[in-house]
C-alpha cells in the first residue's frame, strides 16, 4: 500500500503547488496608491514605457490603458511578463509605469539594477535599459551595468557610470519599495489596472483579459 500513500502525497503536493503558483487577482483596496486611476499620488513623476505606438495615437483615440507594474529586474516571472508585454504591443497600445520592489534577499543585484534603470531614465533611455536588464540576466548577475548601458545605447556613458556608482538614486528605488509595501504588495510581478490587482506570474491570455474593456 506504500504506492497508494505515495500517490496521495504526490496529489496533495501538486494541489498545493498549483495554488501557490497561480496568480492571485484581487480588488485594489481604497487605502492603496497603486490602483489610483489618475496616477501615483506619492508625488513622484515616473518614466513611462510605451507599447504599441502610443505616442502616435490620433487625438480622437481613447487614452491607452496604464498598467502599473511592481517589478524586480532579477525576478524570472518579471522577465516572463516583460516578454508577454512585448507580444501584446501589436494588439493594442498601452503604457507601463514601473514601481521598484527589489527582493534583495534572493536577488542580490536587484537594487543595483533598479538604480541602473533610474540612471538610464535620466538620459531618457529607460525603455532601452528596461529591455536590456531583462534580456541580459548574465550581465545583471555580474553587475556589469556599463555593458548594459552600451546595449541600451546610453549616450553619456561616463555620466551613467558615475550615477550608478554614486547610488544617488537609491532613494527613488527605496521610496518605490515603501509605496509597494504600504499597498500590501509582497510579490513580483504585481500588475495593477483600474480596480484590479494581479499578483504573480501572468500569462498572455491573462493579461489580455485584464486589458479587456469589459474588465472593470
Amino acid at each position: 500500500m506504500k504506492w497508494v500513500e505515495a500517490a496521495l502525497a504526490l496529489a496533495l503536493f501538486l494541489l498545493l503547488a498549483s495554488r501557490w503558483l497561480a496568480p492571485v487577482t484581487q480588488p485594489v483596496t481604497s487605502h492603496t496608491t497603486l490602483g489610483d486611476s489618475v496616477g501615483w499620488n506619492d508625488g513622484r513623476s515616473r518614466p513611462s514605457l510605451h507599447f504599441g505606438g502610443v505616442k502616435s495615437l490620433e487625438a480622437t483615440a481613447p487614452p491607452p490603458d496604464t498598467l502599473r507594474v511592481v517589478t524586480d529586474f532579477q525576478c524570472p516571472f518579471c522577465k516572463s511578463l516583460h516578454h508577454v508585454l512585448d507580444s501584446l504591443a501589436e494588439l493594442r497600445p498601452f503604457v507601463v509605469e514601473l514601481v521598484h520592489l527589489p527582493l534583495t534577499r534572493i536577488h542580490p543585484q536587484a537594487l543595483a539594477a533598479a538604480v541602473a534603470f533610474e540612471c538610464a531614465a535620466e538620459q531618457s533611455r529607460h525603455r532601452q535599459m528596461h529591455d536590456a536588464l531583462f534580456d541580459h540576466p548574465d550581465l545583471v548577475r555580474k553587475g556589469d551595468f556599463a555593458k548594459l548601458a552600451e546595449v541600451a545605447d546610453v549616450q553619456e556613458l561616463q555620466g551613467f557610470e558615475q550615477c550608478v556608482k554614486a547610488r544617488s538614486l537609491v532613494s527613488r528605488v527605496e521610496d518605490d519599495a515603501r509605496v509597494a509595501r504600504e499597498a500590501g504588495v509582497r510579490i513580483t510581478p504585481t500588475v495593477v489596472l483600474r480596480a484590479r490587482r494581479v499578483e504573480g506570474s501572468l500569462s498572455r491570455g491573462g493579461l489580455i483579459t485584464l486589458l479587456s474593456p469589459r474588465n472593470p
